[in-house]
């Protein structure tokens, strides 16, 4: 007798279950799919900042250069004039 009485809370439970199943799964491959993406969008950015990054020290390392070779270029100059001077 109680065996015919349980059956309906198992019935009942089965169906929680699977329903807390099926809604776990969902949950789960959206999470996954939603973090894939910003993994993705994480990796682009890098990507970006890291080019930006690259081309920044290019144009100031170039920029470096350009003022380095003009100052000795000055100094040679200065040098010349002091040297027409001292003579």
């Amino acid at each position: 007798m109680k065996y015919v009485e349980a059956q309906p809370y198992a019935i009942i439970f089965r169906n929680y279950g699977a329903v807390f199943m099926v809604t776990l799964m969902f949950v789960a491959i959206w999470g996954f799919i939603s973090l894939n993406q910003m993994l993705g969008q994480m990796k682009y950015n890098n990507y970006l900042l890291e080019k930006l990054t690259q081309n920044v020290h290019m144009l100031a390392a170039k920029d470096s250069a350009e003022t380095c070779i003009s100052n000795s270029s000055q100094e040679k100059e200065k040098n010349t004039e002091l040297s027409k001077y001292k003579k």
